[in-house]
């Protein structure tokens, strides 16, 4: 059943993403002292947590349509 591990395994990526780009801007808030430029890691947060909405939301977005 390989389209339903991909789906899974898109699903994991998103969630992974998700998480990831939370504990980015949580850390840059914490690290904001010690860094100079805490915002680009907060901006990465940010993207990296709309990459994995974008993920969840439209899973079928980069399926190819020509040969089905």
């Amino acid at each position: 059943m390989p389209g339903v591990t991909a789906l899974v395994l898109l699903y994991v990526i998103a969630v992974w993403a998700i998480v990831r780009g939370v504990f980015e801007i949580i850390a840059a808030f914490h690290l904001r002292r010690e860094l100079r430029n805490e915002w680009l890691l907060a901006l990465n947060g940010v993207l990296t947590v709309l990459f994995g909405v974008v993920l969840i939301v439209a899973p079928g977005a980069g399926r190819s349509r020509c040969c089905g």
